[in-house]
């Protein structure tokens, strides 16, 4: 099958996946000579992705896309309306978001990241993938090294803390 720009950008989720496992593998092993696996149970994820816009377009505003960002814990956080802990309320074990990596802020995402840790939800984070579309990012659809630095960015963010992630 030809691979072609709509595979290569629909395959770069995947690709972001696979490199995050190979990172915290990597971190595991650095850690201990034995990686061992969480208990698994069901997923019940939430996909969140609730930019602070009233009207289309944000009114020609263009707010940072990444929410995990501490001018958003007005909304993700117990100082506001604590989405976060709403949706482990709900029953969320999990919580998916989009462009958490990938950009070029280097704000720190620990606030977030401990706030969902202290309800009880995982996070899924999301690559901004806007950069397949730009092939000084990614010559000819080649996104790995982007995801890469962008996956490695992202653990000094704060997705990795104490030696994991």
């Amino acid at each position: 099958m030809a691979c072609t720009k709509r595979h290569v950008v629909g395959s770069a989720f995947l690709l972001a996946q696979c490199l995050m496992c190979l990172a915290a593998v990597a971190l595991a092993h650095a850690a201990s000579d034995v990686v061992e696996a969480p208990a698994m149970s069901p997923l019940r994820g939430i996909a969140y992705g609730a930019l602070p816009c009233t009207e289309q377009f944000c009114g020609g505003l263009h707010p940072p896309e990444d929410m995990l960002l501490n001018g958003y814990a007005k909304q993700w956080g117990p100082e506001g309306r604590d989405d976060l802990a709403m949706m482990a309320d709900l029953g969320a074990n999990a919580v998916r978001l989009y462009h958490s990596l990938g950009l070029d802020g280097n704000e720190s995402h620990v606030g977030f990241l401990n706030h969902a840790q202290q309800v009880g939800l995982d996070v899924m984070p999301g690559f901004h993938t806007e950069s397949a579309n730009q092939p000084y990012h990614c010559p000819e659809y080649d996104c790995f090294e982007t995801w890469k630095q962008a996956t490695l960015k992202g653990f000094t963010q704060g997705f990795a803390q104490a030696g994991a992630w």
